[in-house]
């Protein structure tokens, strides 16, 4: 069981980081080009460009890294989370029940990818 002291310290601890992070996230929402959004004009997901040059998170990630995890994985993320809900719509639509499983599935672990990635 935790004292008092641990308790109160620790909480500190978690209100700092969460104070932290929100003003992160308004100064990078004030950065020209930040758009913090799951879909595009047409509403289809889509991955918006990012906020920051490849090179941004050197030496700790290099430009590469970066790219080949922008444009190979969070953005196929967003285009498969759009064939699946497509998938789901016809599954529906023609009554394949079975398949409506998968297509569910699909959705939700390519939409929850896209998500965290924009966040």
């Amino acid at each position: 069981m935790k004292s008092r002291r641990t308790f109160l310290h620790d909480s500190a601890a978690v209100g700092a980081g969460m104070m932290l992070s929100q003003a992160q996230m308004v100064h990078a929402a004030s950065a020209p080009g930040f758009v913090d959004r799951l879909v595009n004009a047409d509403g289809k997901y889509a991955a918006a460009a990012l906020p920051f040059a490849y090179d941004a998170l050197e030496p700790v990630v290099d430009a590469r890294t970066v790219e080949l995890h922008f444009n190979f994985h969070h953005k196929p993320a967003a285009a498969a989370a759009n064939k699946a809900e497509e998938g789901l719509a016809r599954a529906r639509e023609t009554g394949d029940f079975a398949s409506v499983k998968f297509h569910t599935r699909e959705l939700a672990y390519q939409l929850s990818s896209h998500i965290l990635h924009t966040i």
